[in-house]
């Protein structure tokens, strides 16, 4: 049985090997072979942008500007309202917020979030080993990168009503 395989395998080889000389033959005659066994069909053109991170970090964009807005702000009016001292990370994202609104900030975020899909669909290389790929990471890191960037805008606006609380109740050692 076994040289019953390797007779068939050879004379499946040589019948390969037959007819490659014979389509080299009728070829025509150039100096280099083709190299691309694909239709030109079945070779897609390089694309533009890679959409699967483009949705995302406009998804990411929009939130982080939707916060820093329309959420922020808000908070910053009951900060000033109360008159105390903040911690310097919920100063820095007031800062943040500020700049964001009111000097364009919002525009460096989105020319990143749009310039950084076309780099990568420019530098990633072509074609893709799996085509396809891509959607279910860049789904799974933008849904990364919006819960944790809720949780610490959620946290930095939360910790000045501690200080708040405590001012308003006494203080700490008040028992």
């Amino acid at each position: 049985m076994g040289e019953r395989v390797r007779s068939k395998f050879r004379w499946n080889s040589r019948r390969l090997s037959s007819e490659m000389i014979a389509d080299f033959a009728r070829a025509p005659s150039t100096a280099q072979p083709l190299l691309d066994y694909r239709s030109a069909s079945a070779v897609s053109p390089r694309p533009f942008i890679h959409v699967p991170l483009a949705a995302g970090l406009c998804l990411f964009a929009g939130v982080f500007t939707w916060l820093m807005v329309a959420v922020v702000p808000r908070f910053e009016e009951i900060f000033r309202d109360f008159g105390t001292k903040l911690p310097t990370l919920t100063v820095y994202v007031l800062i943040v917020s500020r700049t964001f609104g009111h000097d364009y900030g919002w525009l460096i975020v989105w020319a990143l979030a749009l310039a950084i899909p076309v780099a990568v669909a420019r530098l990633r290389p072509w074609p893709p080993r799996r085509p396809g790929s891509g959607w279910g990471v860049s789904i799974f890191v933008t849904v990364l990168l919006i819960g944790l960037l809720l949780v610490l805008i959620y946290a930095l606006l939360q910790l000045p009503f501690v200080t708040i609380l405590q001012s308003v109740s006494g203080g700490p050692n008040k028992q």
